[in-house]
């Protein structure tokens, strides 16, 4: 009698396989060995490796792009404020003697932010001790995203203990074009600050944005579209043992707050190597957290990427809003 014959006829024969013991044969569900499981690792991290770069990349063309927006809106702002003062003057770039409203402030009601303008007290110098808070309550740390680049990496408000008039506040790391720079010493001003003259510098007065007064649009006579007036600031010298380098708070209205000069090399996380030789902070590079470049914005509105790589010669013609005789069939126009 075989086997099967003696299995009760009310039982299923497959159930019994599948339930007999397996006497030498080999499970169908055995697990991985060592040397596939470090075969299957190492595949995976080399597509890691592969793919992350490429994640970071588009990242950053992500914060990049935001930044160009927040230029944008600037724009928008600048030539608000222009058709609201009978399309003649732009923003003044800062008031003399540290007095608000500087451009960051000004540009204020113009981006949706009438309430926080009207915390402000026009009256105060923006290093009054009054304007200051450690608790952060003051109109002077309050964040506008605005005026943060989404590639910058450190702290957007700088808060001191104690307080500090000078640092303390929401950053801005964009700063209006006051100019140009040719050599060591400045000697074409616009109304400086003895003050400030005398620690940090003058500045020029050929930009769009000047200290002490407001640029008249009929000054421009090299064209708006050929005329650079915001660009990105994140200077960081080597030197800087803070977090926030010279970057300031829009508050502050002081000449290196509200209005700075192009000059020499555009990446300026680090002082560049072949940057003038100008201690005073109103002589600091223009410079972004992005590779390859900075973002600015020109007086038309429009926006534009400028490489690192851009001719200086150029570069400087584009920081002024007027070009010399001998300069007039220069090729100064924004680089694509």
């Amino acid at each position: 009698m075989s086997y099967r014959s003696q299995i009760h006829p009310n039982r299923n024969w497959m159930f019994v396989r599948r339930n007999l013991p397996s006497f030498g044969r080999r499970s169908s569900g055995h697990g991985f060995t060592l040397v596939e499981l470090l075969v299957v690792i190492t595949i995976i991290g080399i597509l890691i490796a592969l793919l992350l770069p490429a994640v970071q990349a588009a990242r950053e063309a992500a914060r990049r792009m935001q930044c160009s927006n927040n230029m944008k809106q600037l724009g928008l702002a600048m030539h608000g404020y222009l058709a609201n003062n009978g399309g003649t003057f732009f923003p003044p770039g800062t008031a003399i003697n540290r007095r608000t409203p500087g451009l960051f402030t000004t540009l204020l009601p113009y981006l949706e932010m009438q309430s926080l303008w009207e915390q402000i007290d026009q009256n105060k110098k923006t290093n009054d001790p009054s304007t200051i808070s450690a608790a952060g309550d003051k109109p002077r740390y309050t964040v506008v995203s605005t005026y943060i680049c989404p590639s910058y990496p450190y702290p957007q408000v700088i808060m001191s203990d104690p307080p500090n008039a000078t640092y303390d506040g929401a950053l801005v790391t964009y700063q209006g074009v006051a100019g140009m720079k040719t050599s060591g010493t400045m000697t074409d001003t616009w109304g400086p600050d003895p003050e400030l003259a005398s620690t940090q510098g003058n500045i020029p007065k050929d930009g769009i944005f000047m200290s002490g007064a407001p640029r008249n649009i009929a000054d421009v006579t090299a064209g708006l579209s050929n005329t650079l007036a915001i660009g990105e600031f994140v200077f960081r010298s080597t030197s800087d043992t803070t977090t926030y380098g010279k970057v300031r708070p829009w508050f502050v209205s002081e000449y290196y707050s509200s209005t700075t000069k192009s000059m020499y090399n555009l990446k300026a996380i680090v002082k560049p190597i072949n940057a003038m030789a100008y201690p005073n902070f109103n002589g600091l590079p223009m410079g972004s957290c992005h590779p390859g470049g900075a973002n600015f914005l020109v007086g038309d509105g429009s926006v534009h990427f400028i490489s690192d790589n851009i001719t200086f010669d150029i570069y400087l013609k584009l920081s002024k809003v007027a070009r010399l005789q001998t300069e007039s069939n220069a090729n100064a126009t924004i680089p694509d």
